[in-house]
């Protein structure tokens, strides 16, 4: 909620009131550019779509630019990838596998084991796949759009989508998996906390609601700053593939 601070100068200053749909940006006017002391002849109100922030840039009051855009290429990249691919989950080194599942996980283990079949080297076919640990039940790999640094996946190889159909065995192995991701987070990131968990059916916020994942990042303390809130940006220090290759490295040094 917005309030009121008081009769001093102000000058041209920006407020945001958070609401669950939209955000109202508020100019507080100084008392010298105002003649009434009611609130609603103080504020200049706009009306602004968070989905729209990074459309144009915000000023203050005088015109002066407040925020610059920042442009991140290999973002832009993996979101038109997306968007445009016709076999979401296969990346553009195997291609040369004709299937398709219809499934980003299922696409992916597929496109990775047919170009080891066919020649390539496993490690330079993981890697393109972004896949980190093949377990017997499960496989660990990148999140394409990483909500932090180090976000990874715990995956199923059966395409099931629910918890509960896992058989015992299989379950087992997700958590032992999530463990071990845990350790070699930690190992990497030094994190001060994590997210590790499971959105189940597309009501749940699966974003992949037919193929049971777990989802397991590192967090730090201030980590949702300002650039999140306002700018719907987030701020990644490295790229998928220095992720890849760290993460790989950590499963190594810890013997699992």
């Amino acid at each position: 909620m917005l309030r009121w601070v008081g009769e001093e100068k102000l000058g041209s200053r920006l407020f945001v009131d958070f609401r669950p749909i939209a955000w109202k940006i508020f100019w507080i006017l100084s008392s010298e550019e105002t003649s009434s002391g009611r609130m609603d002849r103080r504020i200049a109100r706009e009306t602004h779509n968070p989905s729209q922030c990074g459309e144009r840039p915000l000023y203050w009051g005088d015109g002066k630019k407040l925020m610059d855009h920042l442009f991140t290429p290999w973002r832009y990249a993996y979101v038109t990838s997306a968007k445009s691919s016709t076999r979401p989950g296969v990346a553009d080194a195997l291609s040369a596998w004709p299937g398709d599942k219809g499934c980003v996980f299922c696409n992916l283990i597929a496109s990775i084991d047919y170009a080891i079949a066919g020649g390539m080297n496993a490690d330079e076919a993981e890697r393109a796949g972004g896949l980190i640990k093949r377990g017997k039940h499960c496989f660990i790999c990148l999140n394409a759009f990483p909500y932090s640094a180090g976000h990874v996946m715990v995956v199923l190889y059966e395409h099931l989508d629910r918890l509960a159909a896992l058989t015992t065995e299989a379950a087992h192995e997700l958590i032992d998996l999530g463990q071990q991701t845990e350790r070699a987070l930690q190992t990497v990131y030094q994190p001060q906390g994590f997210n590790i968990g499971m959105n189940v059916g597309q009501a749940g916020g699966a974003g992949v609601a037919g193929h049971l994942h777990m989802h397991a990042l590192p967090r730090w303390l201030g980590d949702t700053n300002f650039m999140t809130t306002i700018g719907e940006t987030r701020m990644l220090p490295e790229d998928l593939e220095t992720t890849w290759r760290r993460m790989r490295e950590a499963f190594v040094e810890l013997g699992v």
